[in-house]
């Protein structure tokens, strides 16, 4: 059985009637309208919070920077051969006799739609 959390509200009494009548339309025991109706706007809420909205001139300079070709910088590169020291030095590590690791980047090349038209279909 699945562990249950208790939830005490108090309500005026005006919200409780309210809140009475729409459980009953809905078929549902007030607890079932309200555990419902907050999880509903809960979940709503949640979604928004984790939605980013750009303007046109943010998501042009956001999609302008993901279609530039990549160059790692200094603490990149020196991350990487960093790690590349450390892979060669472990020979038990799955990566240390594969063609990634050997060229030290990956081959994987995307084809299709850039970056920017996938975000633009995205937040349509």
């Amino acid at each position: 059985m699945a562990t249950r959390a208790r939830l005490d509200l108090k309500l005026e009494k005006g919200e409780k009637e309210t809140f009475s009548q729409a459980a009953a339309l809905m078929g549902k025991t007030m607890a079932g309208f309200v555990r419902a109706a907050a999880k509903e706007k809960a979940q709503t809420l949640l979604e928004e919070a984790r939605r980013v909205t750009l303007s046109p001139r943010d998501f042009a300079t956001v999609a302008a920077a993901l279609d530039r070709p990549f160059a790692p910088n200094k603490a990149l590169r020196a991350a990487m051969k960093r790690a590349r020291r450390a892979r060669s030095a472990e020979p038990d590590s799955p990566f240390a006799n594969s063609e990634w690791a050997s060229a030290g980047r990956s081959n994987l090349k995307l084809t299709g739609p850039t970056t920017a038209h996938m975000l633009y279909a995205y937040s349509i």
